[in-house]
């Protein structure tokens, strides 16, 4: 493979991995990056391997990498703390599967006992990881469980700016662009990350922080959160897909200035990204109860730091990406954090699974992100009341129109006294259908009813736009 390639900085070495040491000629004796594919289930000796390694790796910025099958260990409690739940999404294996799959495996001397991932995670950092099943075999039926980590030495170790992650925050403090074209020859890096001269490619630095400070002026940081606990775990996705609220009304009130902090709802993001579009200098701290609404956030921000704009748009705009998962992977992933990462990896079909029509002028119901999520279902359940009760189609011209005059007709006309009828208010004025496809809560829905009813607010609401 070197021969073919032309590589002429690649040395193969055929050592024991647990006493091998860096050829020596012009060499510091570190590396920059380590990686272990399916081998460290085949060590005998792993701990020696895992110490030798982490002696090896560079400080500040070396990274880690491993891939490997696993199986889980019953006694570990990933809910422990905030900072330990980076893994925490789909790590827990049955005890059928534990039992199988390690003596499975046993018989090609393939050893996945629990301790060595947890020795691994002892010794390094965790900066990233995903649990995942492979199908390959029989798919659905047949489920081996495997992991892919990112990991770096301890902050005692050394650390340095760029994106450090903390269990499952992350923190962005650099401008990254998008790498140059990949070159025959990779050139080491120096030890403050950054654009290597030699190289023109990105250096991004990672190291963990567990008392990180405020991001600067530009970046971001996402503060772990145990997504176990009870009132994270009530959530398996956001509400909101988009904001409802119009931010040029927030902005004009507000009164933006360089140096103010913000203390908002997350809902969508799309709120507090149109203040920091506004007003550059600003300190905005991101609150909501569904964690969710965070991932989706993180979302648009790692897309906003690494997408043009015509694939930014595909995203946002038209809520499709055809090749969602390999951008996830190989553009999006180092921008977010632990838990944004592996929901989106389970989630990849919000955008939109192969095959299915973007979303076009009369086609608005077709499978794309704004369908999808808590809101997603309403605007579904809204999409069949309104073909039930005959104005679908006047509700696909209402949005496609260019004329203002033509929407408020039809709005009058056609679609008001229908849509607002008995029926259609009857199947979604209700607490659970509130909460759980609005987001509305009970006090909310509560006051609602005192001031004249559902029915009176959408009217109240939508007649005046």
């Amino acid at each position: 493979r070197v021969k073919a390639n032309g590589w002429t900085n690649v040395r193969v070495v055929c050592q024991d991995a647990s006493s091998f040491e860096l050829p020596s000629d012009g060499h510091d004796g570190h590396a920059d990056l380590i990686t272990m594919s399916y081998s460290l289930s085949m060590i005998g000796d792993h701990y020696s391997a895992i110490d030798h390694i982490s002696r090896l790796l560079r400080p500040k910025t070396g990274i880690m990498g491993v891939a490997d099958f696993y199986v889980s260990d019953p006694r570990r409690c990933v809910c422990d703390s905030d900072a330990g739940s980076a893994g925490a999404r789909d790590y827990h294996c049955s005890w059928i599967a534990r039992v199988f799959w390690q003596l499975w495996f046993e018989l090609d001397h393939v050893y996945l006992h629990p301790g060595r991932r947890n020795y691994l995670e002892h010794v390094f950092d965790t900066v990233k990881t995903l649990n995942a099943r492979n199908h390959f075999i029989v798919p659905y039926l047949v489920q081996i469980p495997y992991y892919v980590w990112l990991g770096t030495l301890p902050p005692a170790s050394g650390g340095g700016p760029g994106t450090r992650s903390t269990g499952s925050s992350v923190y962005v403090d650099e401008p990254l662009t998008p790498a140059a074209s990949p070159r025959n020859c990779l050139q080491p890096s120096d030890s403050k990350g950054g654009w290597s001269q030699s190289s023109d490619e990105l250096v991004v630095s990672c190291h963990m922080d567990k008392a990180a400070p405020l991001p600067p002026a530009r970046g971001w940081i996402r503060l772990p959160y145990n997504p176990l606990r009870p009132e994270h775990a009530q959530f398996s996705t956001y509400i909101y897909g988009f904001t409802w609220e119009d931010p040029e009304t927030d902005i004009g009130v507000l009164d933006l200035q360089r140096g103010d902090s913000i203390l908002a709802i997350t809902s969508a993001g799309d709120n507090v990204l149109a203040y920091a579009a506004h007003t550059e200098g600003l300190a905005i701290h991101c609150v909501d109860m569904n964690p969710c609404q965070n991932h989706l956030l993180e979302l648009k921000l790692a897309a906003l730091r690494t997408l043009t704009y015509p694939r930014f748009w595909s995203m946002f705009g038209s809520g499709r990406h055809p090749d969602f998962g390999q951008t996830l992977d190989l553009e999006l992933s180092a921008h977010l954090s632990s838990t944004a990462y592996q929901y989106w990896r389970a989630n990849a079909d919000a955008f939109g699974a192969k095959g299915v029509r973007q979303l076009v002028s009369g086609a608005l119901g077709h499978h794309n992100l704004y369908t999808t999520g808590y809101s997603g279902v309403a605007l579904r359940c809204l999409g069949a009341i309104a073909r039930l009760l005959g104005v679908h189609g006047d509700l696909q011209r209402m949005a496609t129109t260019e004329s203002l005059e033509v929407q408020a007709a039809t709005w009058r006309q056609r679609v008001l006294h229908r849509l607002l009828g008995n029926v259609a208010i009857r199947l979604l004025d209700n607490r659970v259908a509130m909460w759980q496809l609005m987001g509305v809560p009970t006090n909310q829905w509560n006051m609602l009813h005192s001031e004249g009813g559902m029915s009176q607010y959408v009217r109240d609401t939508l007649d005046p736009v």
